[in-house]
């Protein structure tokens, strides 16, 4: 059986792992949607959802 080695083997490999995948959706993904809705602006970006 082929073991897979490109998954976090560990907790701090699977904490960085986390680290990034959310600061990749907080940063990228939801200001792409909120920018397709409302526009591209700084202050779209900058406003908090409410």
């Amino acid at each position: 059986m082929h073991e897979e080695t490109r998954l976090p083997r560990n907790g701090k490999d699977f904490v960085l792992f986390l680290a990034i995948i959310s600061i990749l959706s907080v940063n990228i993904i939801a200001p792409l949607i909120m920018g397709f809705k409302f526009g591209f602006s700084k202050e779209v970006y900058l406003k908090p959802y409410k």
